[in-house]
């Protein structure tokens, strides 16, 4: 679980932009999975189009990402100390098992999507 928080906070850090970008690109590709398995006896050609499409909708995220404003969702506190880069305490203790921020005043209770 760890190199999972750890690999996260290094995505989050190239960029502010780039976590919102890889989930949104995440929820693009399992929509077009989602939809060629419903589609499972059409022809070819109709599957091939959805994921030409999904490809095409993959370059366009981040340009889009750009251009329309952001949507402000709530997240829980771990991936809220995650965004803003605030340490939890259980990080530094390993043998404690409840989470309690360094500074409660820089979580963020939102994050921009």
């Amino acid at each position: 679980m760890n190199e999972a928080i750890e690999a996260a906070s290094r995505l989050a850090a190239l960029s502010p932009m780039t976590l919102p970008v890889v989930i949104k690109a995440t929820a693009f590709l399992l929509v077009a999975l989602l939809l060629t398995t419903a589609l499972r006896r059409a022809p070819a050609s109709a599957r091939h189009t959805i994921w030409q499409l999904a490809l095409a909708g993959l370059i366009a995220i981040p340009v889009l990402s750009h251009i329309f404003p952001g949507w402000r969702l709530p997240v829980p506190g771990a991936l809220a100390a995650l965004v803003s880069g605030t340490r939890l305490a259980a990080l530094d203790h390993p043998g404690s098992r409840t989470p309690v921020f360094d500074s409660l005043a820089t979580a963020p209770s939102e994050f921009a999507l």
